[in-house]
């Protein structure tokens, strides 16, 4: 990914970051997908459920935030991303139900966020780690009847408020990087008028522009045909 080199020099001028990755199945820009083949996490609201792949990334672009869900697991709200590399993309969209619309970060920043992999635990373990809810935010199941690595799974977790909600995510603060989208004709707009319109005066003209966040972010297209993402 042309991201990769980038995060690779900004590794280098911080001696304090994360070692770089060598590993070939193993990448530097992770992915968030917003839909796949099975139910979301727990406590999503009705509203989001209702969304298709398309409208979700766009209203996560619009907001310039994501937010974090309780996962099957259990714990803390977090938000989820997989650190494949694009063959293992091609997996987990051709053979694993994911639909080709995801949001890209930066590794590094991700970490600096709080986010780490997560912890496919025997099962005997699994159950002591579920006791304690900062730890069951952490802990994947891996048994003979529970096999999730091919995730290779990341989370950033949040905190929650009384109401079990808890705050978005900015996208700015996880090296929002690249966007993955099923359409290459894809381009979302949004209204706008003359900000120099004083108040109460009513807009004359309306304009399409594209989408604040999407401002110099590279976007791929994954061609389903050839199993493969391209650089639009």
């Amino acid at each position: 990914m042309d991201t990769q080199r980038a995060g690779a020099e900004q590794r280098a001028a911080d001696p304090a970051g994360l070692r770089d990755i060598a590993h070939p199945d193993l990448s530097s820009v992770f992915l968030h997908f917003v839909a796949r083949n099975r139910p979301v996490g727990i406590g999503v609201p009705d509203e989001i459920r209702a969304l298709s792949p398309v409208d979700r990334l766009e209203s996560i672009l619009t907001e310039g935030a994501i937010s974090a869900f309780v996962t099957y697991s259990g714990g803390m709200p977090s938000v989820c991303m997989t650190e494949a590399t694009w063959a293992g993309v091609s997996y987990l969209i051709e053979g694993r139900g994911y639909e080709p619309w995801a949001l890209m970060f930066d590794r590094q920043e991700v970490y600096n966020a709080g986010g780490g992999p997560v912890w496919y635990a025997r099962p005997d373990e699994y159950k002591v780690l579920k006791d304690d809810t900062r730890l069951r935010t952490w802990a994947v199941e891996f048994s003979d009847r529970s096999d999730w690595s091919h995730e290779r799974e990341w989370r950033i977790p949040r905190p929650a408020d009384h109401s079990g909600i808890a705050p978005s995510i900015p996208l700015s603060e996880l090296g929002f990087c690249g966007v993955l989208v099923g359409d290459p004709a894809w381009d979302p707009r949004i209204y706008a008028h003359d900000p120099n319109l004083g108040i109460g005066n009513q807009p004359t003209h309306w304009d399409f522009l594209p989408l604040p966040a999407l401002a110099g972010v590279p976007r791929y297209w994954w061609n389903s045909a050839e199993s493969t993402a391209v650089r639009l």
